[in-house]
């Protein structure tokens, strides 16, 4: 989360910081498989600099975020003794619908999931 200086002369000598804008920066690993549909749409919008609308939760139905994001690493990672694979790292795109917060599959509105501190 990026921050604010909000120091004021009222702070006797101490400086204040507020929070500003919120990151989503989803990183994952996935197998290297060109057959994969999955493995093929995000490599071809890392190729193409495109945007995918996306979802990731803690598990099915569970607690995240949704919203549209841009590959921005798609690294080759080849250990020795396991299969090969990618590491995918994302940020949000600009995009007409925010992301959003989700509670138990379902999206949280935008005051709650603010006072929760998410």
């Amino acid at each position: 989360m990026g921050e604010a200086d909000s120091t004021t002369r009222g702070n006797g000598g101490y400086r204040s910081t507020e929070p500003t804008l919120m990151d989503i920066d989803p990183e994952f690993g996935m197998i290297k498989d060109t057959e994969d549909d999955n493995f093929n749409t995000i490599f071809t919008a890392f190729r193409n600099r495109a945007a995918l609308l996306m979802q990731f939760l803690d598990r099915p139905g569970g607690t995240g975020y949704r919203g549209s994001f841009k590959v921005f690493g798609f690294q080759n990672n080849e250990n020795l003794e396991d299969v090969q694979g990618v590491d995918v790292s994302l940020k949000v795109a600009r995009s007409t619908t925010p992301p959003q917060y989700i509670v138990d599959g379902q999206v949280e509105s935008s005051s709650s999931a603010t006072s929760s501190g998410a």
